[in-house]
């Protein structure tokens, strides 16, 4: 028989180090812009807090920064496990549709597909999603949406407070919680960062407006 010692769960907290350590085989291809499916993702055992959630998007938030990209990171969780995560590649692909936030999520849906799930769904990410990315979360299934910094110039939390359809369909239906402020300041750091830096001037001035 084991040892008590050996047989002890690993805790939360072994998890959330695990999420980190496996980061560099789950980064989405800054060269070709590759959308990896989520099948090799770890499981975290223990409930997902806010604060956890809106750490692993800063996480990946800080290795765009390190590959020349705003600072903006997302992932998805399905209940406690990661099945999509990505940063901006804006700068990398010369593209506009391509934030972390809808990154993250047309990865999830790459590896979810239509096969059903009682486990709810939760969108990371440490810059208010703006509209479009608020829309593909809603058609994904999202039900939680925590985030970090608010984006006054094309956040859409407010809108979606705003959004009243003559019939809400239950495959497409506002999140239930969405959640602002969560690590803040950590965030508005990044964006301090990115707008001390050498990148695109229109960008840099974006960011600035960011930090408040």
């Amino acid at each position: 028989m084991q040892p008590a010692a050996a047989r002890q769960r690993p805790s939360r907290a072994d998890h959330l180090g695990n999420f980190y350590g496996h980061r560099a085989e789950r980064r989405i291809g800054v060269a070709q812009g590759i959308v990896h499916r989520a099948q090799a993702t770890p499981k975290i055992a223990g409930v997902i807090t806010p604060e956890d959630g809106v750490g692993m998007a800063l996480e990946v938030a800080r290795e765009g920064l390190q590959a020349g990209e705003m600072p903006i990171g997302a992932v998805v969780l399905l209940d406690d496990r990661v099945v999509g995560r990505a940063f901006t590649q804006e700068h990398s692909l010369h593209r506009r549709v391509v934030h972390a936030d809808l990154l993250a999520m047309i990865e999830a849906d790459t590896g979810l597909g239509f096969v059903g799930h009682e486990e709810p769904l939760t969108l990371a990410v440490n810059l208010e999603p703006c509209l479009m990315c608020m829309g593909a979360a809603i058609t994904l299934g999202v039900q939680r949406i925590w985030y970090s910094l608010e984006s006054p110039n094309d956040g859409a939390h407010e809108l979606l407070n705003h959004w009243t359809p003559p019939v809400e369909q239950p495959f497409f239906t506002r999140p239930t919680e969405i959640v602002g402020g969560i690590r803040r300041e950590e965030s508005r750091d990044l964006f301090v960062q990115y707008a001390d830096g050498n990148g695109p001037t229109g960008m840099r001035q974006w960011a600035r407006i960011l930090c408040g």
